[in-house]
């Protein structure tokens, strides 16, 4: 099966997955999303109190070579069983998430960007560009609504660990991006951009 990588990186609640829920909508099914937060270290050796303790920002904290060894096989045209994260216990549960390969294959994560083994498997490469304030803001809805978080360990969360390895790991990665969107207005992603990608991708 012919079929095109497009990588989708940014920050913490930049909007990565709001993007790919308007493309994949666009394209009628063609396609597939695979996150990066799938591959989230598990550290079942660890009790949940000290899990919750780690720096689940730092790139080394994603299993990469698993990464690569399944968008490889997507790519070749093969099915796969991927892992699931539940961020409420910060462990991968006992599911997982079947997915047979598309026309288009959608992989978005934070350091989708960063890694240089996944970097060459991008046919298109987006960065969602997003200030800090607005991240925050997202972000602290997100997790007190979606992961049953406190205001507090959030706030705490974000400018401790958060923003400092974004500044660090990931706003740079924006220079191996094809397209650059800017998303820091809580308002739907201006149609050019989503017209741009689709340009570009389309078989």
């Amino acid at each position: 099966m012919k079929n095109k990588i497009i990588l989708v990186a940014g920050g913490s609640a930049s909007g990565k997955g709001h993007l790919t829920n308007i493309l994949t909508k666009k394209l009628n099914g063609e396609c597939i999303v695979v996150k990066i937060d799938s591959f989230c270290m598990s550290r079942d050796d660890l009790t949940y109190e000290e899990r919750c303790k780690l720096n689940y920002d730092l790139p080394t904290s994603y299993n990469e070579k698993e990464l690569f060894y399944y968008l490889n096989k997507l790519k070749n045209g093969e099915e796969v069983d991927l892992p699931v994260y539940d961020f409420t216990r910060h462990i991968r549960s006992k599911e997982i998430e079947h997915l047979k390969p598309k026309k288009y294959i959608f992989v978005e994560g934070l350091f989708t960007l960063y890694y240089e083994s996944i970097l060459p498997l991008g046919d298109y490469k987006i960065f969602m560009d997003c200030s800090r304030e607005m991240r925050f803001q997202r972000r602290l809805f997100r997790d007190m609504k979606e992961r049953a978080r406190s205001e507090e360990s959030v706030t705490t969360q974000f400018n401790t660990q958060v923003e400092p390895m974004h500044q660090k790991y990931i706003e740079n990665t924006k220079k191996n991006a094809n397209l650059i969107i800017q998303n820091n207005k809580n308002k739907e992603i201006p149609n050019e951009y989503i017209q741009e990608i689709l340009k570009n991708i389309k078989f």
